[in-house]
């Protein structure tokens, strides 16, 4: 559960109303596991450990404005790297689109709160957008970020590259067949073998 404040006051009420839960609903905070990310010099608030720096659903958050710009962009690319690892050796254009659709929910996901936290401007993000979307694709610096990203939204949806697969698939399939056909009454016994 991620709680926000703006006093230190007003972090001590709504403490005092969690532990009040643990009476009418069997609800207990855990404040050994509770962590309160602040920028004030504070040891502890109500028993909870204050910190400059702390993990939230697997994303590092900081205080200093800078270096949180830095984790969100080394977070996003981590992630791109690590799937286009995983997807080494498949068809090009399949790891294009979907390297491009997690660079853009990545974008959404990691880039929404640095919004919200007034570190990030949208040409900021449509910046990153683009530079990933550069790598991915290996475009030059040639070309202007608006035109990237006005190309990237008329990406292939995903229903079509999927259909483009199936078909691809069920055509190898048909020509396999042609050919075991062929073999079978031409150079072997009248026995065929399917798959």
């Amino acid at each position: 559960m991620l709680l926000m404040s703006n006093s230190k006051q007003e972090i001590e009420e709504v403490i005092s109303e969690l532990a009040s839960l643990e009476l009418n609903f069997n609800l207990r905070l855990n404040k050994k596991k509770s962590e309160i990310l602040t920028v004030e010099d504070v040891e502890d608030i109500a028993g909870i450990k204050c910190r400059k720096e702390v993990k939230y659903l697997g994303v590092r958050v900081t205080t200093d404005r800078k270096e949180q710009r830095r984790i969100a962009k080394e977070q996003i690319q981590r992630n791109l790297n690590s799937l286009r690892w995983r997807l080494k050796g498949g068809e090009p254009n399949v790891v294009q689109q979907l390297t491009c659709c997690l660079a853009r929910s990545l974008l959404i996901y990691i880039g929404t709160p640095m919004v919200v936290a007034g570190l990030w401007k949208r040409q900021e993000i449509d910046g990153l957008e683009a530079g990933l979307y550069r790598k991915i694709l290996f475009v030059g610096s040639g070309i202007a970020n608006k035109a990237i990203l006005n190309t990237m939204t008329s990406i292939r949806l995903a229903g079509d590259a999927i259909t483009s697969i199936a078909r691809k698939v069920w055509e190898d399939a048909r020509r396999q067949t042609r050919l075991t056909t062929y073999f079978d009454k031409e150079e072997y016994s009248t026995e065929r073998q399917t798959w």
